[in-house]
């Protein structure tokens, strides 16, 4: 039975953990949350809890057992992922091609532009924190490591893609009798490069742990490789609006519906990584994964299922999530 040990069980890391386990893998999952023990369990994910920081829970363990190991770390402190790469880095030494990594990194790198990105795509972005995971990405690159890039990932409780949820819900208790016949949603973007709006690639959970899969799959020739994990391109307005739609339909609103819908930017600090990304203009390729690996999405588009979804995440009830998510929504 091929190993696999999941650094981070995350959004991604424990739902990409508990596809392979369907597949016939043996899957660990580290996390420092002790919650997530029994989450693990009732996955027969075998659950290492520990701060990843102390190598002394699971370096040994790769070096003894794993086949391959899949960083999905979001840490808050820059220095964890640098420490993980060490040791990584040594073990891949050590252990050569019968160790397999697996580096998961973010779309919002590639930074803001016009055209359509793909894999060599050199538009990255300068801002340090951006920069510091770059670094990272090219150190995996040289180690042999194949790197998957997500887009915004949508479906079950939405991770970050929530964003768009608690904006529409948030607005409708921000705007109350405050705008008359017009209903104002306040989000973040750059109206001076995109007046009209802009665009970003999502990508559903399923559809992202299938691509986790195709890649351990053929990791023997795709050592190395960057791969985009991307299904869809929406206009951002467009999402915006077919959830504010569905919103006002869900609660019975008809009065909203007979406002106009105006979007208004909010130009992002820089110095929040996460909320500059949001205000990217991303069109991406996933023409490679396509290619090499067979991958294409199975699940409907964010739009076109954006009842399916909104509920989904509704009755996730993921209170830390949300409060973080508000707490990013203009005002």
């Amino acid at each position: 039975m091929v190993s696999v040990l999941i650094l981070g069980v995350g959004f991604i890391g424990f739902n990409v953990g508990c596809t392979l386990r369907r597949e016939g893998y043996k899957v660990y999952g580290i996390s420092i949350d002790e919650n997530d023990r029994l989450k693990m369990i009732r996955n027969e994910i075998i659950p290492i809890i520990c701060d990843i920081g102390n190598d002394s829970k699971w370096y040994g363990l790769v070096e003894s057992e794993i086949d391959i190991v899949i960083e999905s770390i979001s840490s808050r402190n820059p220095e964890t992922p640098k420490m993980v790469q060490n040791n990584l880095k040594k073990l891949k030494q050590l252990k050569g091609d019968s160790l397999t990594i697996i580096f998961t990194n973010a779309s919002f790198t590639f930074g803001d532009n016009e055209n359509l990105i793909d894999e060599k795509s050199n538009s990255r972005l300068e801002f340090n924190g951006w920069k510091i995971v770059k670094e990272i990405e090219d150190t995996y690159r040289k180690m042999g490591a194949i790197i998957i890039i997500p887009t915004m990932i949508y479906g079950l409780n939405c991770s970050y893609c929530s964003y768009y949820f608690e904006c529409i819900n948030q607005t409708f208790i921000n705007n109350s009798g405050k705008y008359g016949n017009k209903h104002i949603i306040k989000t973040y973007g750059n109206i001076k490069y995109y007046p009209n709006g802009f665009y970003q690639g999502f990508i559903h959970i399923y559809d992202l742990c299938k691509l986790y899969l195709l890649v351990i799959r053929n990791s023997s020739k795709i050592r190395g490789e960057i791969f985009i994990a991307n299904s869809y391109t929406e206009r951002v307005d467009d999402l915006l609006k077919s959830i504010f739609n569905y919103y006002c339909k869900s609660i019975e609103n008809d009065d909203s519906f007979k406002k106009s819908i105006s979007i208004e930017y909010v130009e992002a600090p820089e110095s929040d990584l996460f909320l500059t990304g949001m205000q990217f203009n991303q069109r991406l390729s996933f023409k490679k994964a396509e290619t090499l690996l067979g991958y294409y999405p199975t699940q409907p588009s964010f739009i076109d299922s954006v009842d399916v979804y909104y509920q989904s995440w509704k009755e996730s009830n993921d209170s830390n999530l949300s409060d973080y998510i508000i707490s990013k929504i203009p005002k």
